[in-house]
């Protein structure tokens, strides 16, 4: 036996482990989920609002303005503009 063959049956013993463990695990989404820091989530969930918070102002001062908005088919209507 050469070292070719080696490999190629760890790697598929390997596989045939990696196909059994699926088989038996029932892996959910919210479990992938928890693995996830929380205080990752909870920096994402911030960063997301104070997004949003300076994307409406911004907008909502550009139609006060009479500059360009983000939509400027949307240029009439202030909460249209700033819902898109």
């Amino acid at each position: 036996m050469n070292g070719t063959e080696q490999v190629g049956g760890a790697w598929n013993e390997r596989m045939r482990l990696i196909r059994l463990r699926r088989k038996k695990e029932k892996s959910r989404f919210a479990d992938e989920f928890r693995l996830v820091p929380r205080w990752l989530i909870a920096l994402v969930a911030v960063l997301f609002i104070v997004a949003q918070f300076i994307a409406v102002f911004v907008n909502l001062r550009m139609l006060a303005t009479g500059g360009d908005t983000w939509a400027p088919e949307l240029r009439n209507d202030p909460v249209a503009s700033t819902a898109a």
